[in-house]
């Protein structure tokens, strides 16, 4: 007798592991990244927002909670925070450098990158989109993931811009020019130290970049040439092979 279901549902475990695990290491890098617990927490109170309104699309269309939709959702963690991380990243600039209130930064912070974060995320759908048209059996497979990713992704443009700008401006404390040193703020400087620190040792590879044009122009080819034999090197095959914990005695 063969009993399937057991490593169906060892592959869903799986999946919902590592879309728990995207969404703890994302919130992660913001908060390394900003260096500002608040911040942090205001960013990735958008995930569940889009994974939500994911899930409602997939009702909509007829798609099931099965590995491959949320093999699609797991991979766009990364993608749902992107603009909303941008937004905010702005947002924040405003008040430290301008002193803004956190009202007025958010409006204009917000307006300020609306065109950027809208061509990011259309290449985004552009690039993921297509997937849902292919044909054959692998279409069977990979329409629900990119229609799932591209809505996703869609939600997620909509999320930065109404309700990662409303939690700014209410949340968002004003950045006094003399104001008390906090924990958080403390943390924040310790963060940009490192980043300053990363920035000049890297100023001297961009200026060499800059300066030797022809040979960072060669050095790109060889890579691309080399990347390209490599490319037929690679066997081919339908599925890739899997280990199902299980064998067969005749």
């Amino acid at each position: 007798t063969t009993d399937t279901s057991l490593m169906i549902k060892d592959s869903r475990d799986d999946v919902i592991n590592t879309l728990i695990l995207g969404i703890i290491f994302a919130g992660l890098v913001v908060l390394f990244s900003f260096g500002d617990v608040r911040n942090t927490l205001i960013t990735v109170a958008g995930l569940p927002v889009c994974l939500i309104a994911a899930f409602a699309v997939m009702a909509v269309l007829g798609y099931t909670v099965n590995m491959i939709t949320l093999l699609a959702l797991s991979l766009s963690v990364g993608l749902l925070i992107d603009d909303a991380i941008v937004v905010r990243e702005n947002i924040f600039r405003h008040m430290e450098k301008y002193h803004e209130d956190p009202m007025r930064a958010a409006s204009e912070g917000t307006s300020e990158v609306g065109l950027a974060v809208t061509a990011t995320t259309m290449t985004l759908v552009a690039v993921f989109l297509p997937v849902a048209f292919t044909t054959g059996i692998a279409g069977k497979f990979f329409r629900q993931f990119g229609v799932t990713v591209a809505a996703a992704v869609l939600i997620s443009l909509f999320e930065a811009f109404t309700f990662a700008p409303m939690l700014s401006a209410h949340f968002f404390k004003k950045v006094e020019r003399n104001g008390k040193k906090t924990l958080s703020s403390r943390f924040q400087d310790v963060v940009t130290r490192l980043y300053d620190k990363l920035g000049q040792n890297y100023r001297p590879l961009l200026r060499w970049g800059l300066n030797h044009r022809k040979t960072l122009i060669a050095i790109t080819t060889v890579v691309f040439v080399l990347s390209a034999f490599l490319f037929t090197v690679v066997g081919t095959g339908a599925t890739p092979h899997g280990d199902r914990a299980e064998f067969n005695l005749v």
